[in-house]
């Protein structure tokens, strides 16, 4: 996963994105709004001082979902 992170300006405020894309698609395909997924949404006119505090939340959730899988309800076995 490649990590792009980006400040947005508004005349209201500031916010940092953490933007997630998948480099196993094609690159005709990796960037398309569809592929594209918001990872991390940082609130606040500042930029942030340490960007691991952010980011390690949504890494501890991807890297749970690949080593264990998400839960499943089998209905023939009845789990």
């Amino acid at each position: 996963m490649l990590q792009q992170y980006l400040n947005v300006h508004l005349s209201h405020g500031a916010f940092c994105l953490c933007i997630l894309t998948n480099l196993n698609q094609l690159y005709s395909l990796r960037y398309k709004k569809k592929y594209v997924l918001l990872g991390v949404i940082i609130p606040g006119p500042n930029k942030p001082k340490n960007i691991d505090f952010f980011l390690f939340p949504s890494f501890h959730h991807i890297a749970a979902l690949q080593h264990e899988g998400p839960p499943v309800w089998d209905v023939f076995q009845d789990t």
